[in-house]
């Protein structure tokens, strides 16, 4: 039988050895500082909900300053919490860099003569260098962001539908129609269109410094910038390509500008189910 290929990630968590712990518990304090950071959000929302009901008597509100040490008790827990989970991605990553440097080395040190021939030794180390520091930035910083966005996004999907099911439906389905908007903007015909409107840019640009640097020449010899074509016509090439490109997205940056600030309408929408009336403005 073939033995399965391993993916790249799980090839270097092979070269942090028993370091490797320090990786996966640095994943997973990133993912507990994201949830306290969210606790925050709910403290306020729980503060706002209290201030509604006793409005406009606010003095009966007497949790609201409980509210407000807990939320900074858990925002302050979640910087710590993170700075420790970079610590500890830290440690393993540098780990990790100096073993694939080591075993680099070694074997290096295994190839025949007739190698170093035809490949510089100096070169083969600024390789290696380079290619172990780009794993400290994965290791270190990259994968602690990723799983910090992940555990992000699935605490805000579970707080929206927590507090009103139909507020987060609602919020959900505008941000699917918002991500819709925005990938119809940038494939299919949009995309060869984005790709003309950028290549006119750059043939104006390019254009504009070869204008700049024939200044001296049109002041001698009394020209006009005319004479320079290329640059006349680039300016005009870009003005129709960037007037039609705006016109192709107007409809498509409407929905998404609509959509991604709908939660801002769903908000007295949602002060009005926790106070049971109109909303206070």
């Amino acid at each position: 039988m073939k033995q399965k290929k391993q993916n790249a990630l799980s090839v270097l968590l092979e070269y942090a050895g028993s370091h490797r712990r320090l990786t996966l518990l640095g994943l997973g304090l990133s993912a507990v500082s994201m949830v306290c950071s969210m606790i925050p959000y709910l403290c306020i929302w729980l503060a706002a909900r209290d201030l509604i009901a006793v409005a406009p008597d606010w003095t009966q509100a007497r949790s609201v300053t409980d509210y407000g040490w807990i939320a900074f008790a858990f925002a302050v827990g979640g910087i710590l919490i993170y700075f420790l989970g970079l610590m500890c991605t830290h440690l393993a990553a540098f780990r990790t860099a100096a073993n694939i440097r080591k075993q680099g080395m070694a074997h290096v040190m295994q190839a025949p003569l007739g190698y170093f021939d035809a490949n510089a030794s100096g070169l083969i180390r600024s390789k290696l260098d380079a290619a172990a520091a780009d794993t400290e930035t994965l290791l270190a910083h990259n994968l602690a962001d990723i799983v910090g966005t992940i555990t992000l996004f699935l605490a805000m999907l579970v707080l929206m539908f927590v507090f009103d099911w139909r507020m987060g439906a609602a919020c959900l389905l505008a941000a699917v129609i918002s991500i819709l908007a925005m990938c119809s903007m940038m494939g299919g015909k949009n995309a060869a269109l984005m790709a003309e409107y950028q290549a006119a840019q750059d043939r104006m640009t390019k254009s504009g410094t070869e204008y700049v640097r024939g200044i001296p020449v049109v002041k001698i010899f009394q020209q006009t910038v005319y004479s320079f074509k290329a640059f006349q016509q680039a300016i005009e090439d870009y003005s129709a390509k960037a007037e039609h490109y705006a016109e192709g997205l107007m409809h498509h940056i409407v929905t998404f500008l609509q959509n991604s600030k709908s939660h801002l309408r769903t908000w007295p929408e949602a002060e009005r189910r926790q106070s049971g009336g109109t909303p206070h403005l």
